[in-house]
């Protein structure tokens, strides 16, 4: 769920000048002190989520360090999408795969697209998804019901959807040494391509640059969500604010040139799958396998730690 301004600049003022050595250059820098430390001449790389970004931009920087390449759950070689376009352009398939499986009989997505524009809580309701995509893909677990919960709740019944939003939007209570907001924010905010340009861009000014971007969005790419929940999630609104920083320095390379095997699930909404389409279509050498019924981070719930095996063992 996006934090507030106050929250954000906090945290910014709180690192102060090393909010700019947080980018992934930084940390692609460090991989290879690592590797000289180890004495390999190459190696092999294996990156799930964000760390498809980093393991990419390694590649493209130390192309000749790399043996082989495994993305899992795949972020774009030039940056996420922030606005996050096509994880709402998905949710609808997303839905129905899962309705027709459990034989719903309704339209979960015409009964999404009721419910955010009457509540509008489309934020909370993506963030549920997103997190769902995650720990029930197959959106089947009872502890959840979340679409019969969907479908009461444009029935008119709030309380059990109500309270998944709610309740899926509550801390997952890590502590920073296992996950920092800070790294996070830092990371993100200088990393990635925003409307308003890269993260040495003026906080004034920004804000007016999100809503037309959002304004160019067509309706129908991100629908059963409404356009402007791309502007109020939670990536743009934690950068909106994110004080003006060094942005990431890009690889000097363009196409990864070693194998890569790309993993994805097709029910992953943080990470969508077209993404990893679109960098198995920009890459030479690349394999991609749809692992059917995932949802994010194959190798470690879903089935594609047996496609990397097979993969890394030929």
């Amino acid at each position: 769920m996006p934090p507030s301004p106050g929250a954000v600049t906090a945290c910014a003022e709180a690192l102060g000048p090393r909010r700019g050595l947080y980018t992934t250059a930084d940390t692609v820098a460090d991989l290879e002190d690592l590797r000289r430390a180890l004495g390999v001449a190459s190696w092999t790389l294996d990156g799930v989520s964000y760390g498809t970004f980093t393991a990419g931009q390694y590649a493209l920087t130390h192309p000749e360090r790399v043996r082989r390449l495994v993305l899992d759950s795949v972020v774009p070689l030039d940056g996420a999408g922030v606005l996050y376009e096509a994880a709402f352009g998905r949710s609808a398939e997303v839905l129905r795969t899962a309705c027709r499986e459990q034989g719903c009989g309704f339209d979960p997505a015409a009964d999404l697209a009721k419910v955010v524009r009457r509540d509008g809580n489309g934020v909370g309701v993506f963030n549920l998804l997103v997190l769902a995509s995650i720990i029930d893909p197959k959106l089947d677990d009872p502890r959840f019901g979340i679409l019969a919960a969907l479908h009461a709740s444009a029935g008119g019944d709030r309380a059990r959807f109500d309270g998944l939003v709610a309740g899926f939007a509550e801390s997952s209570g890590e502590p920073p040494e296992e996950f920092s907001a800070g790294l996070h924010a830092a990371t993100l905010c200088a990393d990635s391509r925003w409307p308003w340009g890269d993260s040495s861009a003026p906080v004034e000014g920004r804000e007016r640059a999100l809503r037309k971007a959002v304004a160019r969005i067509r309706p129908a790419d991100v629908w059963p969500f409404l356009r402007e929940t791309a502007a109020a999630q939670g990536i743009p609104q934690t950068c909106l604010p994110w004080p003006s920083t060094r942005p990431n320095r890009p690889a000097p390379g363009r196409t990864l040139t070693m194998p890569v095997l790309l993993l994805a699930g097709d029910r992953d909404l943080s990470t969508p799958l077209d993404w990893a389409r679109a960098v198995a279509a920009a890459t030479p050498r690349a394999e991609l396998t749809v692992v059917e019924g995932s949802g994010h981070s194959t190798q470690s719930r879903g089935n594609g730690a047996a496609a990397a095996e097979a993969f890394l063992l030929r």
